[in-house]
């Protein structure tokens, strides 16, 4: 049924206000104040109490059969799924051979902002933060991005290892920080070889 309440608090419940409340109502109704499990709601109960809805694939005319047996089968023709290819999970452990990522963390000298990098180990505090997760997407193209745009990034972060030990693209994962509504940003726990990295515009 819904979330609770729809039973007890409802106003056309078997013994709810409602009906007394708008007689008209009761009038075009005609309910049968009957324990069978029906009732109405109003249409601000219903999505009160049932904000997800699923629909069944059923004839609804087997009900006018006086014969008809609800034997929890139905007519519809199932379709054999087909299995969807696995998709290979990376490791860890198996990324030791590969090659360290090229970032260009540059600062453009024609920018009015430079690129600062730091490495930590704690969080990021803020007072109101706008972000973005970005996950199997390239962190090379990831930094490019943020470096192309210093008017709509304030920062990326990330973990150091992916650079560092040239983690498969399916392992990559990212987070943009908009300059727009973000304020006061703070890195917490800087240390020289952190496990994660932020490249910040700050302007010169």
């Amino acid at each position: 049924w819904g979330e609770g309440g729809e039973l007890d608090n409802g106003q056309f419940t078997r013994c709810g206000k409602g009906w007394e409340r708008y007689p008209e109502i009761r009038k075009e109704l005609n309910p049968v104040m009957e324990d069978n499990g029906l009732y109405w709601v109003t249409k601000e109960e219903f999505f009160q109490y049932f904000p997800t809805i699923y629909l069944g694939a059923f004839n609804m005319t087997k009900l006018e059969d006086k014969n008809y047996v609800n034997d929890l089968k139905d007519d519809i023709e199932r379709r054999a799924k087909k299995p969807k290819p696995r998709k290979k999970v990376v490791q860890e452990e198996d990324i030791e051979d590969f090659a360290p990522l090229v970032l260009n963390k540059e600062s453009d000298p024609s920018s009015p902002y430079k690129i600062v990098e730091q490495s930590y180990n704690g969080n990021i505090s803020f007072a109101k933060v706008n972000k973005q997760v970005i996950k199997g997407t390239s962190l090379v193209e990831g930094v490019q991005e943020f470096r192309n745009n210093p008017e709509k990034y304030l920062a990326i972060h990330y973990q150091t290892a992916i650079a560092a030990q040239g983690w498969p693209v399916e392992m990559h994962q990212f987070t943009y920080i908009y300059q727009e509504g973000t304020k006061d940003i703070e890195v917490e726990g800087v240390s020289k070889n952190g496990n994660r990295t932020i490249l910040m515009h700050v302007l010169r």
